[in-house]
């Protein structure tokens, strides 16, 4: 049996980032079927114009099929208008072209596994017709974008299509059943290949850092949803010249966030995308991880920190308190709060944490755990 996988972006040679969560179950998952076939859709953007609007844009414009192993990845490129404009017909648009790829094959899947509701819950039911096999959902999405799609009537109709729903955080979980009773509650996780505790001395040697600075490390797209302003302001309120901050990734916002760090006399670097491999030293070399965003679903990002037994500092939202849910983990605190951000990294600097605690906390977490979960709920389907 073979399995489709929807997805609103996958890794590629250009970018190993966009959409790595979804690539990392693909990789557990597929040894148990013959083929697997991901379908990524993504805006067409001509490669001369995604150079003007950034790396974001640049990469993903570079991105080309291929194959690994017996996975096949396609990318269905299509004009999406800029400010919602055709949101609701991005589905029908997509799934057109999927249909034509798939009717040059001869795939029998046992399930077709969408993530993110719009637009791939609704191309999966697009699919419907052509395969008698569960369709399945898991929903990525953080908390208030779940909430804004709770009204609308498109969107909760295709939940209650889906013959069941993953929900990446329990609290989401609740939401979800009252438009699909077949809602569970399965987390992200991480790869123990890559995020395990590694010496901090030889990291931070290796990423050419200072041994006497205190770290704080975060890994996130550089945008407004991360809550990196209000990071650089609980450090501004700190005032302490012996942290170092680094903030891993690529983002519309990093000029100004260069800008508010330089103005607030912190110390912030911005090493850009990180391959996926040296990620784990980047963490291993913190004092603590910092994830201060404004909304989450369920951050990979927190499995991979705690596995590599370094302590989480990060806002209350999404999925984050179900697994911070001891302080010898880290600390939870309110969203938008640079004052109490503030304090939470003082207290966790100054304090002695547990390191193998910490890791063998993400231990069930592994993407190896979570595959099993999703392949009995497959089997269940069937």
């Amino acid at each position: 049996m073979d399995l489709i996988v929807l997805a609103h972006r996958y890794p590629h040679p250009h970018d190993e980032i966009a959409g790595a969560f979804v690539k990392a179950q693909v990789d557990e998952l597929a040894p148990s079927f013959d083929r697997v076939m991901v379908f990524a859709s993504i805006p067409y953007i001509p490669l001369f114009i995604a150079k003007q609007m950034g790396p974001f844009r640049e990469r993903e414009a570079l991105s080309n099929d291929y194959s690994y192993d017996n996975i096949e990845v396609v990318f269905i490129k299509k004009p999406f208008l800029p400010m919602g404009i055709g949101y609701h017909g991005r589905g029908k648009l997509c799934s057109r072209s999927i249909k034509k790829v798939l009717s040059k094959t001869d795939l029998r899947p046992k399930v077709v596994h969408a993530h993110l509701t719009w637009p791939q819950a609704e191309i999966a039911t697009e699919l419907g017709p052509m395969f008698d096999c569960p369709k399945v959902l898991t929903v990525h999405e953080n908390h208030f974008w779940l909430k804004k799609e709770t009204k609308d009537e498109r969107i909760t109709s295709v939940w209650s299509q889906m013959d069941s729903i993953i929900s990446v955080s329990k609290r989401d979980t609740k939401i979800l059943k009252r438009y699909n009773p077949n809602t569970v509650h399965i987390p992200n996780g991480y790869h123990p290949n890559v995020f395990h505790p590694r010496d901090k001395d030889r990291c931070r040697k290796q990423l050419k850092l200072d041994s006497k600075d205190k770290i704080l490390v975060s890994i996130g797209r550089l945008e407004t949803r991360k809550g990196y302003s209000v990071l650089i302001e609980a450090l501004e309120r700190l005032g302490r010249d012996d942290i170092l901050t680094v903030l891993i990734g690529i983002g519309p916002l990093k000029s100004k966030l260069e800008r508010q760090a330089k103005d607030a006399n912190v110390r912030v670097m911005f090493p850009g995308a990180v391959e996926s491999k040296d990620l784990a030293d980047w963490v291993n070399a913190a004092d603590l991880f910092i994830l201060p965003s404004l909304s989450e679903g369920g951050p990979v990002v927190m499995y991979e920190s705690q596995a590599c037994g370094v302590p989480y500092i990060g806002s209350n939202v999404g999925g984050v308190k179900e697994f911070i849910d001891d302080p010898s983990l880290g600390t939870v605190v309110r969203a938008k709060d640079p004052k109490g951000l503030a304090r939470a990294i003082s207290k966790g600097l100054d304090r002695t944490w547990d390191h193998e605690l910490i890791a063998s906390h993400a231990s069930s977490n592994t993407w190896s755990n979570i595959s099993k979960r999703i392949l009995a709920l497959y089997d269940e389907l069937s």
